[in-house]
């Protein structure tokens, strides 16, 4: 779910709404043997269909369940109803409701607009860049995938105003494929009809490191291979909740009227570049791209000393994580650090986190090279502090 921001070098921030996650309990960790190739195969031959496809509109409902541990304000974030359309190589509309209001997002192949509900009195316009693709844009960098997922999309969707527990799954399920080696668990659950369509269902559990395990299911309608819905059961690690997309009212390759890609922008608003972050986690940073980096020394989780050195050459990213979303980035910071050297890339991880077996078993499944400063009290140490994460 995670990605990599940017500051000063690189630096990687921790999705906020889970900063209070209680402690997971056990979780049964499945065996490897229980990867069925035939159901990986059925969600790759999903994705392709997609990519056939040359437009496409359906609605779309996210829902929630088991989720009395989050606020109420983070329920109503992650709830909403909307509309898409998209029609190849470049144009998208995205339009929806949350309790707060209205959200939408328009590519029309030239430029991009958004509007979100959290920002009364401006919206987003810019070029859009190509070619364009999915992406958590956490980081504001714009960075564009190639063209072929589901949706495309130039624009973050903490941009839109959706929440990032939505944005990384529940809009774009081949993200489900792209950490296979953290996949414990793929199989075929019994038939079932969903909004008339007869479905096959694909069962998938993904293993983020020490007792986290993530599941997922994703009903597929057998008429046109496209998908119905898709549930996602974050576990201990994301308070018990399980969040749900139904897709109703699916149109594949219709004929959109020209103006499906039209924006008239909100009244008595003025346009900007970008929507402005809405997490206070980084709105404080006390760090910006081009400071000196602070003077920081503490042991790591292996007794040694973790050491910042602003003199230092090469580049330091800074990494804070909690275990549950740590488990595809660490793993590709370590393979960055070793295709650059250490003297190249110097990488400090920081764990916010409760349980020290969790961080080491992360480390050992990872094979982590990189210190990692363990904090127990979930980011409240002196490095934070010096930045100004939290």
């Amino acid at each position: 779910m995670m990605r990599i921001g940017i500051l000063t070098a690189l630096f990687c921030l921790a999705s906020p709404h889970l900063a209070h996650a209680q402690a997971p309990k056990p979780t049964v960790i499945f065996q490897k043997t229980r990867v069925d190739p035939k159901a990986i195969a059925a969600v790759d031959e999903m994705m392709g269909r997609y990519k056939e496809l040359h437009s496409y509109s359906s609605k779309c409902e996210v829902t929630l369940e088991k989720a009395e541990k989050w606020s109420q304000k983070e329920r109503s974030a992650m709830s909403l109803s909307a509309t898409v359309a998209f029609e190849r190589p470049s144009k998208l509309r995205l339009e929806g409701k949350q309790a707060k209001g209205t959200f939408l997002l328009v590519n029309d192949g030239k430029e991009t607009h958004i509007v979100n509900p959290n920002n009364v009195g401006i919206w987003a316009q810019r070029p859009q860049s190509s070619p364009i693709g999915l992406w958590a844009d956490f980081s504001r960098s714009n960075v564009a995938l190639p063209a072929g997922a589901p949706l495309p999309i130039d624009g973050g969707w903490q941009e839109v105003g959706t929440a990032p527990m939505s944005e990384g799954y529940m809009f774009r399920p081949e993200a489900l494929l792209n950490e296979r080696d953290q996949m414990v668990e793929a199989a075929f659950g019994a038939d079932e009809t969903v909004e008339g369509q007869e479905c096959r269902v694909v069962q998938m559990s993904t293993d983020y490191g020490a007792e986290n395990v993530i599941k997922s299911r994703l009903w597929i309608a057998k008429s046109d291979g496209l998908l119905r819905r898709i549930e996602r059961d974050f576990g201990a690690g994301g308070r018990g909740l399980i969040m749900i997309e139904n897709l109703s009212d699916i149109r594949p390759n219709p004929e959109l009227p020209a103006e499906t890609w039209n924006f008239t922008p909100p009244a008595d608003s003025k346009p900007t570049e970008r929507i402005p972050d809405p997490y206070p986690a980084t709105l404080g940073l006390k760090i910006k791209m081009g400071d000196p980096l602070p003077v920081f020394s503490q042991d790591d989780i292996n007794d040694e000393v973790v050491e910042l050195n602003p003199e230092g050459g090469g580049v330091t990213l800074l990494y804070f994580f909690f275990v549950n979303l740590a488990g595809a980035d660490s793993a590709s910071l370590q393979r960055l650090q070793n295709a650059l050297g250490k003297q190249g890339l110097q990488v400090i991880g920081c764990a916010g986190d409760s349980q020290r077996k969790r961080i080491q078993e992360l480390i050992a499944k990872n094979k982590l090279s990189f210190p990692v400063y363990f904090d127990e009290k979930a980011y409240q140490n002196k490095l934070i502090t010096a930045v100004g994460v939290g």
